[in-house]
């Protein structure tokens, strides 16, 4: 659950521990990275029409590639890119 602190963070609280969504500590894939270097063969994501599973290590794989087609249209560090999925 996302809640807004009264000192103006947001936090994350998973299990009672509340973390700071906003920090800067690590970015999206230095997260990825390190779940995925140490258990890259758990299960991230699981499909929900086929059951089609996704591990660590293979959201991994995918996000360099996404990482190496937007640097070889010219985006670069501090250009903003926005994700867009099904729901």
């Amino acid at each position: 659950m996302t809640t807004g602190a009264s000192d103006g963070r947001n936090l994350l609280v998973i299990r009672g521990v509340e973390r700071n969504v906003l920090s800067n500590e690590l970015s999206l894939i230095s997260r990825i990275e390190s779940v995925a270097e140490h258990g890259g063969g758990k299960v991230t994501f699981v499909d929900g029409d086929d059951h089609t599973t996704l591990t660590w290590g293979q959201l991994h794989a995918e996000a360099r590639a996404v990482a190496a087609a937007l640097q070889a249209r010219g985006v670069g560090p501090g250009d903003h890119v926005a994700l867009l999925g099904p729901t």
